[in-house]
């Protein structure tokens, strides 16, 4: 066994995880998954993530759940099996005590000094519509975990590879760099790519934090052409809501800081039968909000 070793801290949303990986895929997958992140004092962070290479060429990964009662959780498997699951792990303990603001699945790209944000469920198509304006220079922040301050309502987004499905694939395909094949992870459900694969000088460090500008919400419906319509403030706070992950961490479950962000923004309902329209409708997207722009 390779006996390399790296310590990959990952500070997010006023909470931080460490990871300890042993093992030359091990470091690798802690250092590709988090290669963005901010990082953290070691000395004051909860029990770390343990990642380790196994002899079979498996990896394994441990870490302890203090809303438990101190459990451990562990999981052994393939490379993508692996990369699936310390997301998985990275993520539920940053979100499991942070009551510093809102903790929400969304993708989030800064485009044109503007701020997007698309909420949504696993599968929707976030990640493509993060992808599509990425490859138009977009700066990525993340495809699936954002925080907004509840103080100053700045906004940052947890970087990571982008999580492609295989059934989205072929809308952002055509987006890719060359030999892009060789940078990923692929995994049960579709492949781990790093933002740079869509546009190689997408190296923004460290990630800005600002204000959340415009709120896109993807949704799916029956086979026909795209819809673009605006959203009403309860409309969107009612899905900003479903999309929230601390809930419980806040003051009458995060409801006042949804609709105060609500309040504020330009939000949109994206509506596409499939993810292959969404690169078009990205189109129309644009216009919408910079309408008057040279």
């Amino acid at each position: 066994m390779n006996e390399e070793s790296v310590d990959q801290s990952v500070a997010f949303g006023g909470q931080a995880v460490v990871i300890q990986a042993r093992g030359k895929k091990s470091s690798r997958l802690a250092r590709e998954m988090f290669c963005d992140s901010r990082s953290c004092d070691f000395k004051s962070q909860r029990q770390p993530i343990r990642l380790a290479d196994l002899p079979d060429g498996r990896l394994t990964l441990t870490y302890f759940d203090a809303a438990s009662r101190n459990s451990s959780c562990q999981k052994t498997g393939s490379l993508g099996t692996i990369a699936l699951s310390l997301w998985s792990a990275v993520q539920y303990l940053l979100c499991q005590s942070c009551d510093q603001g809102l903790m929400l699945h969304a993708g989030a790209v800064v485009f044109r000094d503007t701020m997007f944000i698309f909420p949504g469920p696993s599968g929707v198509g976030k990640t493509t519509l993060t992808a599509t304006l990425v490859a138009r220079g977009g700066i990525y922040l993340s495809d699936e975990l954002v925080f907004v301050d509840k103080r100053s309502q700045l906004s940052s987004g947890l970087t990571r590879p982008l999580n492609i499905k295989f059934h989205g694939l072929a809308a952002i395909q055509s987006f890719l760099v060359d030999n892009w094949e060789k940078h990923i992870v692929k995994t049960s459900v579709g492949y781990f790519v790093p933002h740079r694969m869509f546009h190689e000088e997408n190296w923004v460090y460290p990630r800005p934090e600002r204000k959340i500008s415009s709120i896109i919400f993807i949704r799916k419906f029956s086979p026909g052409p795209f819809r673009l319509r605006p959203m009403s403030n309860a409309e969107a706070t009612a899905m900003l809501m479903s999309c929230l992950i601390n809930a419980r961490n806040l003051e009458e479950s995060g409801l006042l800081l949804c609709k105060a962000l609500a309040s504020v923004v330009s939000k949109f309902s994206l509506e596409c039968d499939n993810e292959e329209t969404v690169p078009v409708a990205v189109n129309r997207l644009l216009a919408t909000i910079f309408c008057g722009d040279d």
